[in-house]
């Protein structure tokens, strides 16, 4: 499961790596426009290619190879943003009109945007300024070169401007990134009330074993799925099983005692029966267990162990009134009967139980059986 978690978070990376190659791309397409209008020239486009096509092959590698998960951001999201600048940087530094310049400007913009999916407004204003200090450093190359086409009034107009750009796209994708955290944390609360919903609504809050409506459920698809197989291939024993003078106990030593027998004798229960059996709190001192794929003398061997494994459950409490011993009655779900049915042929057998001196396991109808 992990294997395939990771695997699923590596082709979500990759997906986003992509998407940033997107926008080399328009940088790509930036250098062919101003290549066919005559700003730069053929060599000078075909680097800007060149580095493009370093840069992303470099992060999708690593990605593919798994060199990524050796970092502690897997994504490696800011080092693409850090790198995604220096193509555009390189290739308006040749363009001879101050105006044109501006256009790769906008994607890196774009850029920092791709940051809001996980940046806090410190790495985004980080990598703002790492985005500004390369368009910096390109007007700076202009004006100690002494370009025929630099216009400080100009440059110095498009820095105050895309300065304030990156800023407040900084700021806004960090409310994006920290609502984005917020939605996470909220899904996780979420989650977890909605376990602990599942839980009231299916689990004994005593015994911690599924409650009446649960184990009602799962008769119900027992009884469909024998239903679509046959008897045969699905067989289903249901078990109701009491524990022996539990009204003493409660009596004589109180609830709180009643309360741990019935807590040590469903962890019996737990231990005693097969991965594939169902067993749950029916209501008072009553369980309720399903035999699935069992049939009636499979039944029978596990309800004998089943009732062996609690008479060996001791309450220090009860001293001379222990041991602890249950009556166990099984019916045969047969196909047609509904579960009312079962039930009710289950609860007959577990009172002859009772009737014939507890600590015993009765089986319903067993001339009816015979007769199947």
């Amino acid at each position: 499961m992990a294997a395939a978690g990771e695997a699923g978070a590596q082709r979500v990376r990759l997906q986003r790596t992509l998407w940033g190659s997107a926008s080399h791309l328009c940088i790509l397409v930036i250098g062919l426009a101003y290549y066919l209008v005559g700003f730069v020239s053929g060599t000078q486009l075909a680097i800007l290619a060149l580095l493009t096509l370093i840069i992303n092959l470099g992060f999708i590698g690593a990605i593919l190879s798994g060199i990524n998960l050796w970092s502690r951001d897997p994504s490696l999201t800011f080092p693409q943003l850090f790198c995604a600048p220096w193509p555009a940087v390189y290739i308006m530094y040749f363009v001879s009109d101050p105006q044109a310049r501006t256009a790769p400007l906008l994607m890196g913009l774009v850029a920092l945007m791709f940051g809001a999916f996980s940046m806090s407004f410190r790495r985004l204003a980080t990598l703002a300024g790492v985005l500004y200090g390369g368009y910096l450093l390109m007007v700076i190359g202009l004006y100690l070169n002494r370009s025929p086409h630099f216009e400080v009034r100009a440059e110095l107009l498009i820095m105050v401007a895309y300065g304030l750009s990156l800023l407040m796209v900084a700021r806004l994708g960090s409310l994006i990134a920290d609502l984005r955290r917020h939605l996470r944390e909220r899904n996780r609360e979420l989650e977890a009330t909605m376990r602990e919903l599942t839980e009231l609504a299916t689990l004994d809050p005593l015994t911690r074993l599924p409650n009446r409506r649960f184990l009602m459920e799962q008769l119900e698809k027992e009884s469909a799925r024998m239903a679509r197989r046959g008897a045969e291939q699905a067989a289903l024993c249901v078990c109701m099983l009491d524990i022996d003078h539990f009204k003493r106990f409660n009596d004589t030593y109180g609830h709180q005692v009643g309360d741990a027998v019935l807590c040590a004798v469903a962890s019996s229960l737990q231990g005693a029966l097969r991965q594939s059996d169902v067993v749950g709190r029916f209501g008072g001192e009553e369980f309720l267990l399903l035999f699935t794929e069992c049939s009636a003398d499979c039944a029978l061997k596990v309800a004998e162990r089943v009732r062996r494994a609690v008479a060996t459950v001791r309450v220090p409490e009860l001293g001379a009134h222990g041991p602890v011993t249950v009556s166990m009655g099984i019916a045969l779900h047969r196909p047609g009967d509904d579960m009312d049915d079962s039930l009710r042929r289950s609860d007959e057998a577990l009172y002859q139980a009772k009737a014939q001196g507890r600590n015993r396991v009765v089986l319903a109808e067993p001339l009816a059986l015979n007769a199947m």
